[in-house]
């Protein structure tokens, strides 16, 4: 049946594994919607294959079911729902922290930039503590919920690692939502997550990036291909 696994993938020593269905191969189907278990699969599949050693320190992928938890519970508690999810690594010691949302079938991804350097940061330093929005269908002022909820998660998280107070608001790290290229169709928008998740892995784009840098950052090509490119990796993983 559809829900027979067809291949499994985790990280070192078989932590955190991804099961991948013959249900979940038919979304790569052409004008088929990446669920939820792909995007997870290759953002784990783009940390431990893709990025070297170097790179991996510098970021720290959310799952895909990170914001959609955390913003179900109420105020009070939702950071207990989560805060076991970080329990072995502090995300202030990251460059990067790169977050999925997917909201009425649409993915969109946030990367949070230089947490650790809220509050201290030497004024001329390039590196900015900010959330960049990479959206596909963009429509200005769309990132507004989320940036509020993850600067509320990060207020506490540091509190909680930390044992200090320190309020992340949207002076201290404000939202850009980047002009990136736009898809062309209403069913790629899982694929541009992976290809911005991607591309900004290897070549992190600045939030004072030009426009013409963002729109062509990369071409449609690349995103088109993807479908058969994760289609072969999981071939690779068990011939089915």
């Amino acid at each position: 049946g559809g829900n027979q696994s067809v291949a499994k993938y985790g990280g070192p020593g078989g932590s955190d594994t991804v099961d991948i269905t013959e249900d979940d191969l038919e979304r790569l189907k052409p004008g088929e919607f990446l669920n939820d278990t792909l995007i997870d699969f290759y953002m784990k599949y783009l940390y431990h294959d893709i990025l070297d050693q170097r790179s991996r320190t510098k970021v720290h992928f959310f799952s895909c079911f990170f914001i959609t938890k955390y913003s179900e519970s109420d105020v009070d508690t939702r950071y207990e729902r989560v805060k076991n999810w970080t329990k072995n690594l502090d995300v202030f010691d990251k460059e990067y922290l790169l977050v999925p949302k997917n909201e009425s079938l649409h993915w969109s991804l946030y990367i949070i930039c230089f947490p650790g350097l809220v509050a201290k940061r030497p004024k001329k330093s390039k590196r900015r503590p900010c959330i960049l929005y990479f959206d596909s269908l963009l429509h200005r002022g769309g990132s507004k919920a989320t940036s509020n909820l993850l600067r509320s998660y990060l207020t506490e998280e540091y509190n909680h690692k930390r044992g200090k107070e320190r309020t992340f608001n949207s002076k201290n790290l404000p939202t850009f939502e980047l002009r990136v290229p736009q898809q062309k169709n209403f069913s790629d928008c899982g694929l541009y997550l992976l290809q911005f998740a991607e591309c900004f892995c290897k070549n992190p784009i600045n939030h004072d990036a030009d426009e013409e840098k963002c729109r062509d950052w990369f071409d449609h090509a690349a995103v088109r291909k993807k479908r058969k490119q994760i289609e072969a990796i999981i071939e690779k993983l068990h011939p089915y």
